[in-house]
């Protein structure tokens, strides 16, 4: 009677803490915009992210607006690899008798590093203009999306102990959901084809065609096993996604003003269905809906001084919509029923200038929203995707004609989000979790044109 009481009351909502933390692992990119990575390549990452207005490499312009590959000057061919490094935290604290008749005696808390490696994301940009055509025609290829968590499980000793990693119910007199695990992935290919209406208007279309790949422990969003435990499913699925991205762009040569406005529909991402077991080790097959969020961007770009370029982007990113983060909360078998993620809006300013012949040298600043708040905070230990200023510099250096290099840094600073655990009839006082990220993100890329 006890243990069922505990679970109904409480091991519903511990375990159900392990749902919610699981989906968000699905949904952090440990990083950027909530998930969505604010930039592609060396070029556009030290701009800020600010591209929809200002096509200043293929790879860019494919992501943020196929329109805008018209105005680039010539055909050109481009790769990029990028590696993020997030340092992220997670504290929790429980005090003594929150959970009632199950204690705990005293009060606990303690902070937790995830032993997060760090993530590889290539990208490419092709982009060819026919000579005397109005058609331009391009293929990208980037990681849009990614992230890993890895956080240890923690012990019951009473001087080092983080109540939220502490064993799953049903293993132990946990509180928590032990050892946290996860890595997803998501790779965006999209050929565009952009045509170029007058001297100033052009219009894109570009199918986009995605692969990711999810792997979480334990899994939270299913029902639990018998025992009350979550299955892992630490067996990564791969699946496969289709979206579309238009885009329009106006540049006037005469005065330096420049326009840019896109729309990306929602990545429909196929059913992950991840192999599992229950606690005696026989078949569970998990299902779980995930996809990636429309995202409306408008931009603005000035050419208009001498060796100077600027840009800006503001962007709607429609998380509320979007199947897997619209909803919070647990259903009536103890599944968390999503991640509670609000839409945001992001906003990214850039500048180039021309140092030398060989050189041009860039900056940029991005703030986004957090989508996660503190009432949501529970349901997030594993996506805290809480970062809203990132600060980046890059240099591009030209061997020639046809050759070019660059590089780029971005520094995400650190954020905070804090909030109760949450149970079934709502947050249970005299607990709290906290969330800390920042990120590091280094690149390095090779262009040629022709």
């Amino acid at each position: 009677m006890s243990v069922n009481l505990l679970r109904g009351q409480f091991g519903g909502f511990r375990a159900k803490v392990a749902i919610l933390c699981a989906l968000a692992m699905v949904s952090n990119v440990s990083a950027q915009m909530g998930h969505v990575l604010e930039s592609v390549g060396p070029v556009n990452q030290s701009m800020g992210g600010a591209a929809t207005a200002m096509p200043l490499d293929g790879m860019s312009a494919i992501q943020w607006n196929p329109a805008s590959i018209s105005g680039l000057s010539g055909s050109e061919i481009g790769f990029a690899f990028t590696v993020l490094a997030p340092n992220t935290d997670l504290s929790s604290s429980v005090e003594a008798g929150a959970f009632g008749p199950f204690g705990p005696a005293g009060r606990l808390s303690g902070t937790s590093e995830s032993n997060t490696d760090i993530s590889p994301m290539p990208s490419f940009g092709f982009v060819f203009k026919p000579e005397d055509s109005p058609w331009t025609f391009g293929l990208g290829g980037s990681a849009i999306a990614g992230f890993g968590v890895d956080y240890a499980a923690s012990s019951f000793d009473p001087n080092d102990t983080n109540p939220f990693l502490t064993p799953q119910p049903g293993t132990g007199n946990g509180y928590g959901m032990s050892a946290l695990y996860s890595s997803f992935q998501m790779l965006q290919i999209s050929p565009v084809a952009s045509y170029q209406l007058s001297s100033k208007w052009s219009v894109a279309v570009s199918p986009n065609f995605n692969w990711t790949s999810l792997g979480v422990s334990p899994w939270p969003a299913t029902t639990p096993n018998a025992d009350q435990t979550y299955p892992s499913g630490a067996h990564a699925d791969a699946r496969w996604g289709l979206g579309i991205s238009a885009g329009a762009y106006w540049e006037d040569c005469c005065s330096g003003w420049k326009f840019g406005v896109s729309y990306k529909s929602t990545q429909w991402i196929d059913h992950y269905n991840i192999n599992a077991m229950d606690e005696n080790g026989f078949p569970r097959l998990i299902e779980f809906d995930m996809d990636y969020p429309a995202i409306v961007s408008l931009g603005l770009g000035y050419s208009g001084i001498e060796y100077w370029d600027f840009a800006w982007d503001v962007r709607m990113i429609d998380y509320a919509n979007t199947d897997g983060f619209e909803v919070s909360g647990y259903d009536q078998f103890g599944a968390v029923r999503g991640f509670g993620w609000n839409s945001i809006l992001t906003t990214s300013v850039g500048a180039q200038c021309q140092l030398t012949e060989n050189v041009r040298w860039r900056v940029g600043y991005t703030f986004n929203e957090s989508p996660i708040g503190g009432d949501v905070a529970f349901f997030n230990a594993v996506s805290p995707a809480i970062v809203k200023h990132h600060l980046s510099t890059g240099l591009s250096y030209d061997f020639d004609d046809r050759w070019s290099m660059a590089i780029a840094y971005t520094h995400g600073f650190n954020n905070e989000v804090t909030g109760p655990w949450q149970g079934p009839q709502g947050p249970i006082p005299g607990t709290s979790v906290t969330h800390s990220l920042s990120t590091h993100f280094a690149s390095f890329g090779i262009q040629a044109a022709f």
